[in-house]
């Protein structure tokens, strides 16, 4: 598998946080996260970018196993309040985005 990457540039509407947490669902669906797991990101995903005023940037990133989403929007203030929401997957603040990683689970023979 080749790694790939989404990039949008949403408007500011309300559907923004809906858009892309299925964009986020996709990618990590994509990369082997189960579907309860995958719906738990979907859903804080959903809930950090609508808190957003204004216009937000999102990248998603499908790698082996793993998938890596970025987000842009707001200010210092979003950051904080969006790394709450997201603070099961241990987001980064990078140069004013907010980065996350989520991988799937590994299996062990017992």
């Amino acid at each position: 598998m080749s790694d790939s990457t989404l990039r949008l540039r949403l408007a500011n509407t309300p559907y923004k946080g809906t858009i892309a947490a299925n964009v986020v669902l996709g990618v990590v669906v994509a990369v082997g996260v189960p579907p309860l797991a995958a719906d738990r990101v979907r859903g804080a995903v959903e809930a950090a970018v609508a808190s957003a005023e204004g216009d937000v940037t999102l990248w998603a990133r499908r790698g082996e196993g793993q998938a890596a989403v970025g987000i842009r929007a707001g200010g210092v203030v979003w950051l904080d309040r969006a790394s709450v929401v997201l603070q099961a997957y241990k987001p980064a603040i990078v140069d004013g985005e907010l980065r996350f990683a989520i991988g799937r689970p590994q299996l062990h023979s017992v």
